[in-house]
């Protein structure tokens, strides 16, 4: 005779792993989109140098006229998500079908890798076409020489040092390791500026990407192959306009029409710029 065996439920939800943002608190927060849909930065230009002459009227050269040029950006990315959980459900789940768990994982699992891979897609979209390397395969021989080369190709662009950070691969990371041309020491010890930073090469702090976020993948299936990105964070604008969510629940007294239960919904207004006049501060090595 078969005999049935009883099944018991955990009392709790099993939550996927959390990984946290790789981009915010980093990149500038000079910029304003409050009651805008559009901010417009303004850059002055500059004079020209010239060899002062000791007579005449034109001694310190031809005078210029003096203007600036206008950055306009615009925050067109306005990604939204909604569910319902009954609540026949949550009562016979034993209530780990619960509203504000699941908006807690919804923003950790969801809108948060959504808003840093599309950030890494606009850059390597933005990023001026010499700034992009595809020359080299990263191996363990030359990880860390072709990191150099990106860091000297800012330095000749006159981006300043500090205030560089540089965003890696595991892949990446794994290679340099191996690369016997870098010095291990220099990326242990260092004090940790930024949510997920593994250490510093070469003075830049360098946090940690999984690639189906650095590469676009995770926002819009984009494959953009990058290994490594070094960006000056005040050459990059990466406002969150709004950031709304919503629980109607029946237990608190704001039902939903048509549900018996939790309505959760979402909002996130973000997008992400590279500066017009500061588009020198980027640099991305993409392997094919």
């Amino acid at each position: 005779m078969a005999v049935n065996l009883a099944t018991k439920y955990a009392d709790a939800a099993l939550d996927k792993f959390k990984i946290g943002s790789f981009t915010e608190g980093v990149f500038s927060a000079k910029y304003s989109w409050k009651g805008a849909k559009t901010v417009a930065v303004f850059s002055n230009a500059t004079a020209t140098m010239n060899d002062y002459v000791r007579t005449g009227t034109t001694r310190y050269g031809t005078m210029e006229n003096l203007g600036n040029t206008v950055d306009s950006m615009e925050v067109d990315q306005e990604r939204s998500f909604t569910g319902a959980i009954d609540a026949l459900d949550t009562d016979d789940t034993g209530g780990t079908l619960a509203a504000g768990a699941f908006l807690a994982q919804q923003i950790e699992q969801v809108v948060t890798p959504d808003i840093d891979s599309y950030r890494f897609d606009a850059l390597f979209d933005a990023c001026p076409t010499g700034q992009v390397s595809t020359a080299t395969a990263i191996t363990s021989a030359n990880a860390y020489t072709e990191f150099q080369t990106g860091n000297e190709a800012l330095d000749e662009l006159l981006v300043p040092g500090p205030g560089r950070v540089a965003f890696a691969t595991p892949a990446y990371l794994n290679s340099i390791k191996l690369d016997s041309n870098f010095t291990k020491a220099s990326d242990l010890g260092q004090k940790m500026l930024y949510t997920g930073q593994v250490g510093e090469i070469d003075g830049v702090p360098v946090i940690r990407v999984p690639s189906v976020i650095m590469n676009g993948s995770g926002y819009n299936g984009a494959d953009n192959h990058v290994d490594f990105m070094i960006v000056h964070k005040d050459a990059v604008a990466a406002p969150i306009k709004l950031a709304d969510y919503y629980v109607h629940s029946v237990a608190a007294g704001n039902k939903a029409p048509g549900i018996h239960g939790d309505l959760i919904e979402g909002l996130v207004v973000y997008d992400c710029f590279l500066l017009d006049a500061l588009n020198t501060g980027i640099y991305v090595h993409v392997h094919a």
